[in-house]
């Protein structure tokens, strides 16, 4: 996807010119209504994910759970599980020995992050997916997959456990993936009645709307609580209270990811990542250390 035009895209600030929106065929006003109402009609459907990523997600995280259940749950997914299997072998999990099999993949990584990995593979199959929207899907794809890697990062520079942390960066901007969904059903190419319309139109409205509708999501997939509030408000960080670590540990977190050419529009601002890694007690050498592990872990083999 080409960078946005405006250094405001993204941020709800910038009025678009006819030029900048090419054939997008709403106004602002209609945009907002066309998502509204797709998202809360009696019938949507949010976007699929398997049954057994959610039930995985569940279960990996109780205490007394054992690999042959969690296998129990992986073999109704053998597509997904090969794909789990190949995200093993990356950099960002590599071991001395290479991971084979999905046992020993559980006992070098823990179930926790083989959970990660299999909704990460889940979602890469089944949500990141937009006829007619292709690269874009894929450059949010990775930039989430980018944040989830650093947010994990970021947390081990701090007190908190990483438990929910690769969770809510994968997921941190899935309400942006949403909307691109419906945008493709609408405008995504269906021969000469429907042409595509360019993305760069679509930012601020997405920008806007996109966090209300992640939260609609975890709703919907019942989502840990905590994963719900950080995905439906990692920019504010808070609300009517103090910042909430996890909001704190994505929104820098992206910002990293940004940095190393893994962004996804203008998400971030200065000042709130500044409020995010102050919240955090964060220093400049272990942001700075955070950045070249992520830089490490991201460059590709």
């Amino acid at each position: 996807m080409a960078t946005p035009r405006h250094a405001l895209y993204g941020r709800g600030t910038h009025a678009i010119s006819a030029d900048e929106a090419g054939d997008v065929p709403l106004d602002r006003d209609e945009l907002a209504l066309l998502f509204s109402n797709a998202f809360t009609a009696p019938g949507y459907q949010p976007p699929v994910l398997p049954s057994t990523a959610l039930e995985l997600l569940a279960i990996a995280r109780k205490p007394d759970v054992t690999f042959p259940i969690v296998a129990r749950l992986l073999e109704k997914e053998p597509l997904i599980v090969s794909q789990v299997l190949r995200l093993a072998q990356s950099p960002v999990y590599r071991r001395a020995e290479p991971i084979r099999s999905l046992e020993q993949a559980a006992s070098m990584l823990g179930l926790r992050a083989l959970a990660d990995l299999f909704l990460q593979a889940s979602l890469s199959a089944k949500v990141f997916r937009a006829p007619g929207y292709e690269g874009p899907m894929t450059q949010l794809r990775e930039h989430s997959i980018a944040t989830a890697v650093v947010s994990r990062l970021v947390c081990r520079e701090t007190s908190l456990s990483d438990d929910y942390a690769f969770l809510c960066g994968l997921l941190h901007d899935i309400g942006t993936a949403a909307c691109i969904i419906v945008l493709a059903e609408e405008y995504g190419g269906r021969g000469q009645e429907k042409p595509h319309a360019p993305l760069e139109g679509f930012w601020p409205v997405i920008r806007d709307t996109h966090e209300q509708i992640a939260l609609k999501l975890g709703e919907m997939w019942q989502l840990p609580a905590d994963v719900r509030w950080v995905i439906g408000h990692h920019h504010v960080l808070a609300a009517g209270g103090p910042v909430h670590p996890l909001a704190a540990v994505v929104c820098v977190a992206d910002s990293i990811a940004t940095a190393l050419g893994r962004g996804f529009e203008l998400e971030t601002d200065a000042s709130q990542v500044a409020r995010a890694a102050t919240s955090l007690s964060l220093t400049s050498a272990q942001l700075e250390k955070v950045t070249l592990e992520a830089r490490r872990l991201l460059s590709p083999t």
